[in-house]
């Protein structure tokens, strides 16, 4: 089926992906050579770390990671692990799954280390999405938060196989390649039903990803339209980004031992990039690959995409079309729309470290009053729930593990009403503008003095202690003052012992009402 193409496909080059084979010890012990080391970056708590992995024949993919960091800016700071002059082989390989590990282990201490969370997102192009699942078995649980795939073949490629394999090799040797020593990249892509095992030389399939990890995968679809004189006349959808068709980079949820994704796993996510290719600019570059007969005769083309056969006819125009396509398997990595699939997912997603230190009357850091419960939810937070003297209170709490911030939520209108410390409000110091832990009352009403000032002074600012909430003009602030004798909050000597939150007037939070 694929010999009279034979020689064309060294055209691949830099285009194909791949799948993965073994495991081994300890990623310092199976990265051979030089371990990776990390790239300079403005990394810093408050940015998320993404990490890029390339596919097979690949290279570091810059253009990807500088895109983001321009559509993103100081969300994310990007990482790209390259394993060029080894991506001819298997994803498991030495050089590749075991070095993947100890790279993004780094990245995720070298964030901790600036005071972050330590939990990376990776893109991951091609076989490079392969290639993770086998080295997720050397990375520490949790610090893989998402894991963002395009163009992955989780049930293999109709490009590789046997056939095929020993042709990219020789080109892309010649290039500097190395050349691999057993199974390749190419060799063990062969396409695989859902289930099935790879070639007998690759290995076992690549193992799932852990639980907690969500899984968006993203696949280009290509559709070629036939025109005549301007308009179209009918259409032909491949289904494919040229080299992996659709069925396998949404393949993630089939693709393990069996065909079933075992319970309690990924929660995995599918998004299709759709685009389009000009008929008669396709045949153009057909004719360059000399699949320009094969090409011309679209009605067989259509009859052989309608049975789901991937035939010369079908592989030649999808082929072709590859390289005109937006969404195409290579030029996915800069389509602007396929990148901001990215940048949507990245952006749903909770920041990395709460930036406690700006502090207004509409918020706290970049979470505000103007948030709702559907807000909070599609960031990680959770309903807690919430009673108060046994009946359940008209508003609800709303936390995430790991995040100083909590949330209270109307019940009926799902609005926030509150934003307190979800973890012992007095971990909570927070200066704002002037005033800060140990300030003084009388400092406190001097920097307010233009703004309403409620002083809870008889112990009644919540559980019998003392506070003072400043009202501004689209919220309120409020602050505890520490126990000490009458004179003192007269004379305003009395301290400020912390920040209790921000609210809504009239749910401003106390110590104990937290909004509600």
């Amino acid at each position: 089926m694929r010999k009279p193409m034979a020689y064309v496909l060294a055209l691949l080059l830099a285009v194909l992906p791949a799948v993965p084979a073994r495991a081994q010890p300890t990623a310092e012990e199976s990265c051979a050579g030089t371990p990776p080391t990390l790239e300079h970056t403005d990394l810093s708590a408050s940015r998320r770390p993404v990490v890029l992995v390339h596919g097979w024949a690949g290279e570091r993919m810059t253009e990807t990671a500088t895109i983001l960091q321009e559509k993103l800016g100081s969300r994310v700071s990007t990482f790209t692990f390259d394993y060029g002059p080894w991506s001819l082989h298997w994803a498991s390989n030495e050089h590749i799954a075991p070095c993947l590990a100890i790279y993004i282990t780094k990245v995720a201490k070298a964030h901790k280390d600036v005071r972050g969370d330590g939990k990376v997102v990776v893109v991951a192009h091609s076989m490079g999405g392969l290639a993770l699942r086998y080295a997720m078995s050397w990375i520490p649980a949790g610090t893989v938060l998402e894991v963002i795939t395009l163009g992955t073949p989780h049930l293999g490629s109709p490009w590789g196989g046997p056939d095929v394999a020993p042709l990219y090799e020789k080109a892309l040797t010649l290039l500097g390649k190395e050349k691999p020593p057993d199974a390749s990249g190419g060799h063990c892509l062969a396409w695989h039903e859902k289930g099935a095992p790879l070639l007998g030389d690759c290995g076992p399939l690549p193992p799932y990803l852990p639980a907690g990890v969500t899984v968006t995968q993203v696949a280009g679809d290509i559709t070629v339209d036939r025109s005549l004189f301007g308009f179209t006349m009918y259409s032909l959808p491949l289904s494919t980004d040229g080299i992996v068709p659709v069925t396998s980079a949404h393949g993630y949820a089939t693709s393990g031992d069996g065909g079933a994704s075992p319970p309690g796993r990924a929660t995995v996510r599918s998004r299709t990039q759709p685009c389009r290719a000009d008929f008669a600019k396709l045949h153009e570059t057909a004719a360059l690959a000399t699949f320009a007969p094969t090409v011309a005769f679209d009605y067989l083309t259509m009859q052989d995409l309608q049975r789901g056969s991937q035939t010369p006819t079908v592989m030649g125009l999808a082929f072709a079309a590859m390289f005109i396509a937006s969404c195409g398997h290579k030029k996915q990595l800069a389509d602007p729309k396929t990148t901001d699939q990215i940048v949507e997912v990245i952006k749903a997603m909770p920041p990395p470290f709460i930036d406690t230190s700006e502090v207004r009357f509409d918020g706290i850091g970049e979470f505000t009053l103007a948030l709702t419960a559907t807000d909070l939810r599609a960031r990680g937070y959770v309903n807690k729930g919430n009673q108060y003297q046994g009946q359940n209170a008209a508003c609800v709490r709303y936390a995430r593990e790991g995040q100083p911030l909590g949330f209270s939520v109307e019940s009926a209108s799902g609005r926030v009403l509150a934003i307190s410390n979800s973890a012992g409000v007095k971990a909570l110091h927070t200066q704002v503008g002037n005033i800060r832990v140990n300030s003084t009352l009388s400092e406190l009403r001097t920097a307010f003095a233009g703004h309403q000032i409620e002083e809870h002074l008889d112990h009644d600012f919540g559980q019998g202690s003392n506070g003072v909430i400043v009202n501004g003009p689209n919220g309120a602030i409020a602050f505890s003052l520490a126990d000490a004798p009458s004179a003192d909050y007269v004379s305003g000597r009395a301290a400020i012992t912390y920040l209790n939150g921000v609210g809504l007037r009239g749910h401003a939070p106390t110590s104990a009402e937290d909004g509600c």
